[in-house]
């Protein structure tokens, strides 16, 4: 984000050997962490918030309180993006009978 907007960035995953990568090859600081429990990160800390493929990987319970604390840390006036490649399609399957791509948003319809 430095290099590309001038702006410095935090980035948070789940996985230490990405936390490790990002560290060793990107511009900027990277945390291992949760991103389900982020009371350690002040409110009101960010510019804007970009969450990338990380929401889907969550239950429908959990999607809602993670936007609502990612939102929390915003400054006011903040801006937040929240999806991936493909905003609105994920890949599903049902045990396997089918592999259908089907709309799909946070929440189910």
């Amino acid at each position: 984000a430095a290099a590309l907007f001038g702006v410095d960035g935090l980035g948070i995953d789940v996985v230490l050997d990405s936390v490790d990568w990002a560290n060793k090859h990107s511009i900027g600081k990277f945390c291992f962490s949760d991103g389900r429990a982020l009371g350690w990160v002040p409110e009101d800390s960010f510019d804007a918030v970009i969450s990338f493929a990380a929401l889907l990987h969550l239950l429908v319970e959990e999607q809602c309180q993670v936007v609502v604390e990612l939102i929390g840390k915003l400054k006011p006036g903040g801006k937040a993006w929240f999806g991936w490649n493909a905003p609105g399609y994920m890949r599903h399957t049902d045990g396997g009978k089918s592999d259908q791509v089907s709309r799909h948003w946070m929440w189910p319809r």
